[in-house]
């Protein structure tokens, strides 16, 4: 998979420089439909260079796996670049709520948890 890692300004600031490093080093911790916070890691991914700015991942707590879509967009108008993650699995879930960590563990994001919503849309903010 070859893609530019530039324009991924998220994952660049989280340490990650290269596309293939995605897996090796990029994580979450969150619920998905669960009571206590679980780390998810990055199973497999795929990217299409016609869907600029997305990447297909199958993230994994171990017991559950999950498919989502993880994009940047431009936070309001000029605005910086924030991580957005779409739940695409099948299942319904209730709740969601995940963070991306930094390479030493710490929490690159804050988010906004979604709850009973047909979008299942994950959003994370840079942390204060």
């Amino acid at each position: 998979m070859t893609t530019n890692i530039d324009k991924f300004e998220c994952l660049k600031q989280i340490g990650i420089s290269k596309i293939s490093e995605i897996e090796e080093k990029l994580r979450f911790t969150g619920k998905i439909d669960s009571t206590k916070n679980e780390t998810w890691t990055v199973q497999g991914m795929t990217y299409n260079p016609y869907a600029i700015l997305t990447l297909r991942m199958r993230i994994s707590n171990g017991s559950k796996v999950v498919k989502i879509i993880y994009q940047e967009k431009i936070d309001g108008h000029q605005g910086p670049k924030i991580p957005v993650i779409e739940i695409i699995d099948r299942h319904l879930y209730t709740c969601c709520s995940l963070n991306m960590l930094d390479q030493n563990g710490k929490i690159f994001g804050q988010n906004k948890t979604v709850e009973n919503s047909d979008k299942k849309v994950v959003q994370l903010k840079a942390a204060s």
